[in-house]
């Protein structure tokens, strides 16, 4: 009996191992007549208190407008949109130029301790947004990030060696920058102190990075990650070194995605498609290694099937012989299939067959290997 209760708990703990999230959907419309310019997840900026629980979306639109979606969660961890709250910080475009990108720093850099969003342009601006108790959001600052001006396609916090960045991207390269808030003294945020290129042929559209968004790098040897968007279906990952000087050639890997994109968030992955039709939500997206096994579509009202349990052919939660059953089914007898198919391919043959009833068989009865995901 002991020996049985040890099979038990090693595949509870192997079917909690296997087990994906499944996708929960959020439909944000966007405003009529607004172009989509960026989209950032803000974990520490909020707006005289109208923060959501988890990360909250903002939008920025490409006349310097920005909108902030303040969500909330149910019980069952559904997502829900409050009213969205517009802004129109009174930029003109003929000025500065068209938005481009927005990102946050966390407020650890400077000595007030407050966040502060960023927004790029298309004619080189960087312009940072804070928002003061009892006035609001407002310019703090804009600086010409390029000379001659040149487009700031997208905008990410790079943690680096005793400091946060900056890091912009501008004409296929990122550049960083230290950031110091104004009339407080600080390194220069002027000019950039290092370049990464991207080997890959194609010109990235955006990037990001996962890895110490909060904190400063501890030591010169070490490297966060940089995930990089080229308007293609493939994401270049590359590390980037916490020690970066001058300029410094990416070792880019790719990971293939369900749709071309243009903007990125890491974490829980929010890719804007390249064509800005829609927005697409990867829970499954792993900030530790770049991997996006899945995509699932939040604004298309369609249901998603995202994760799920290794060997469950019948879809019930649980690993066992109806299972087996249900993939016999399938194959002599012309029954559904498994939803997806690869949750019946307990073996990871690359086939939904006899062979994977027998291993469901051996796995709950005689103590076989768990089912794998393929």
């Amino acid at each position: 009996m002991a020996h049985a209760g040890a099979l038990r708990h090693d595949r509870d703990d192997a079917e909690r191992h296997h087990r994906g999230a499944l996708g929960s959907r959020l439909t944000v419309p966007l405003p009529a007549a607004k172009i989509p310019a960026d989209i950032l997840a803000a974990n520490h900026f909020s707006f005289s208190g109208k923060k959501g629980v988890a990360p909250s979306p903002f939008i920025v639109f490409r006349d310097l407008t920005l909108q902030m979606i303040p969500v909330t969660y149910g019980f069952d961890g559904t997502p829900s949109a409050g009213t969205p709250v517009n802004f129109d910080l009174g930029l003109n475009t003929a000025i500065y130029g068209n938005g481009t990108c927005l990102m946050e720093l966390p407020g650890s850099e400077y000595s007030d301790s407050e966040p502060r969003l960023f927004l790029g342009t298309d004619l080189g601006y960087i312009i940072c947004l804070h928002d003061i108790a009892g006035i609001g959001l407002i310019v703090e600052d804009a600086f010409l990030a390029t000379t001659p001006p040149l487009p700031v396609l997208d905008l990410q916090p790079i943690p680096q060696y005793a400091y946060i960045a900056v890091g912009a991207l501008v004409n296929n390269q990122v550049y960083g920058f230290h950031y110091a808030v104004p009339g407080r003294g600080g390194p220069s945020k002027q000019a950039p102190t290092f370049y990464l290129q991207d080997p890959r042929p194609t010109t990235p559209t955006g990037f990001d990075t996962f890895g110490a968004h909060d904190a400063q790098l501890s030591r010169p040897d070490t490297a966060a990650g940089l995930v990089i968007a080229d308007g293609s279906n493939l994401l270049g990952l590359a590390p980037v070194p916490a020690s970066a000087k001058g300029v410094v050639i990416l070792d880019a890997d790719e990971d293939q995605v369900g749709a071309a994109v243009k903007a990125i968030v890491s974490g829980s992955l929010l890719m804007l498609r390249q064509d800005e039709s829609a927005i697409l939500y990867d829970p499954d997206y792993a900030a530790d290694s770049g991997a996006s096994p899945c995509d699932v579509n939040i604004t298309d009202g369609e249901p998603d099937v995202c994760g799920y349990i290794c060997g469950n052919a019948n879809g019930d939660g649980s690993v066992n012989v109806g299972d087996a059953v249900f993939v016999i089914n399938y194959v002599f007898r012309g029954g559904p299939a498994p939803t997806p198919l690869g949750a019946g391919d307990a073996n990871c043959d690359g086939k939904v067959n006899v062979g994977d009833a027998v291993y469901l068989v051996n796995y709950v009865f005689r103590g076989g290997p768990a089912p794998c995901c393929p």
